[in-house]
C-alpha cells in the first residue's frame, strides 16, 4: 500500500503544533517541536523541497520514525492518524454474538461492500445532479465510490472500514460568503443524515422521517440497506462515522447507528413511497429567514445583478419543521435581509419542488409580516 505523502505528514505535524520554517533559498523545509513529554530538547524533521521520489520516500520514513518514537505509536496507529486528515471513515462492526469461531462468512463482506458502494454512489450522484430522484447513476458518482478505500479490518468484534476522500480538506480557507463543504464531506453528510432519519423512523415505527429528510436517503439507498441486511445473513451491523479532525463541521459530528432486521419493513415502505418523485406545486410559506446568500455586500443589495437566495425556516400542516430555499428579486432580498436582522416573519408564494431539498422558484407576493 502506498505510504503517506510528504504533504500529509507536514499537515499532521503542523496540526500537532510543530513550527514550520523554510530556508532562505526555499530548498529546505524544517518542522520543529520544542516541547513534549519525554523530550530533552527540540526535535527537527527535515524535508528537501527539490527531492526526487526516492529521497522523498526516505525523508517521509524518517519523519514517521520520529512520530512513532515521540508519540509512542505503532505503524498502524500512525497511519490511521495521517489518513484521518484526508478521509472520513465509514465503519461497520459485526457483534461477537453473530460471529462463528471468530470469523464471518464471505457473503457478509460481499453484501456489505456491494451495498455500501451503492449507498455511496447514490449519495455522490445526488450531489452531482442536485436531485434526490434521478433516472440513473452518473459516472462521476461511480468514480467517487470507486476512489473510496477499503484499507483493513480492525480488531475486536469483526469490523471493516471504508475511507471516503474529503478532497478539499487541505484547503486553508473557505469562502465565508458561501461556506460549502467539499464534495466528499457532503456525500458523507448525506449518508449520516440518512442513517439519523432511519433511526427516527424506527422510533416512530413508520417511514415518514426518512421521506421527510430532504438531504438523506432516496428509494435506491433504502433498497441498498435492505440488501445488506438480507444478503449478509447477520441480524445486526453496527455502523459509525468518524470524521476528519481537520475539516470541522457545525452540522455533523461522529455518529453511530444500528442496522437491524426489524428495519426492513420501514425501509421498504420508505422506498416504495419515494419511488414516485415529488410533484411540484404552488405553495405559500410563512417563516423566519435563517440564511442569506448573495455576492453583493450589504451596501450593494439593491444592485440587480448576481444571485440572491434566502433560506426560510417554517412548519408544515402537521407541525413538523422544514427549511426551504428561494431565489428573490433585489427589492425582495433587501426586505428579507432586514427581516433576518430583526427576526421578523415573512410570507411568500412560489412553486415548491423537492429534488435535492425543498426549493421555491417563481416566487411572488413576498412580504414581511
Amino acid at each position: 500500500m502506498m505510504g503517506p505523502s510528504r504533504e500529509t505528514v507536514v499537515r499532521y505535524l503542523t496540526n500537532r503544533g510543530w513550527i514550520k520554517q523554510r530556508s532562505k533559498d526555499g530548498r529546505l523545509l524544517r518542522l520543529r517541536l520544542d516541547q513534549h513529554e519525554g523530550l530533552k530538547g527540540p526535535v527537527n524533521v527535515l524535508f528537501s523541497t527539490h527531492a526526487d521520489a526516492e529521497q522523498q520516500a526516505m525523508e517521509v520514513e524518517l519523519a514517521l520514525q520520529s512520530l512513532r518514537q515521540i508519540y509512542r505509536l505503532n505503524e498502524e496507529e500512525v497511519r490511521d492518524r495521517l489518513v484521518s486528515l484526508d478521509y472520513d471513515r465509514l465503519l461497520a462492526r459485526v457483534p461477537d454474538s453473530y460471529m462463528k469461531n471468530e470469523a464471518i462468512e464471505l457473503r457478509t463482506i460481499r453484501s456489505y461492500l456491494n451495498g455500501m458502494r451503492g449507498l455511496i454512489t447514490s449519495a455522490a450522484t445526488m450531489e452531482v445532479t442536485g436531485k434526490r430522484f434521478f433516472a440513473k447513476i452518473v459516472r462521476s458518482g461511480r468514480d467517487y465510490a470507486d476512489r473510496c478505500r477499503f484499507p483493513h479490518t480492525f480488531e475486536g468484534s469483526f469490523g471493516v472500514s471504508i475511507e471516503a476522500p474529503i478532497e478539499a480538506a487541505g484547503q486553508e480557507e473557505m469562502d465565508f460568503t458561501h461556506p460549502e463543504a467539499p464534495f466528499g464531506r457532503r456525500v458523507v453528510t448525506t449518508i449520516s443524515k440518512g442513517f439519523s432519519s432511519v433511526e427516527r423512523a424506527a422510533a416512530d415505527d413508520r417511514a415518514d422521517a426518512i421521506i421527510e429528510e430532504d438531504e438523506g436517503f432516496n428509494a435506491g439507498m433504502c433498497n441498498d440497506l435492505v440488501g445488506i441486511i438480507r444478503q449478509s445473513g447477520v441480524p445486526r451491523i453496527d455502523f459509525s462515522i468518524a470524521l476528519s479532525p481537520e475539516l470541522k463541521s457545525e452540522e455533523l459530528s461522529d455518529t453511530s447507528f444500528k442496522l437491524e432486521t426489524r428495519l426492513i419493513p420501514i425501509l421498504q415502505d420508505a422506498s416504495k413511497r419515494m419511488a414516485k418523485p415529488f410533484e411540484p406545486r404552488r405553495q405559500e410559506v410563512v417563516g423566519r429567514v435563517v440564511g442569506l446568500e448573495s455576492n453583493a455586500s450589504p451596501s450593494e443589495l439593491d444592485v440587480t445583478s448576481g444571485p440572491r437566495q434566502v433560506k426560510i425556516a417554517s412548519v408544515d400542516e402537521d407541525g413538523k419543521a422544514f427549511r426551504v430555499s428561494a431565489r428573490l428579486e433585489a427589492s425582495d432580498y433587501r426586505l428579507a435581509y432586514d427581516a433576518h436582522g430583526t427576526g421578523a416573519y415573512v410570507r411568500l408564494v412560489g412553486r415548491l419542488t423537492r429534488d435535492r431539498a425543498r426549493t421555491l422558484d417563481e416566487v411572488t407576493d413576498f412580504m414581511v409580516l
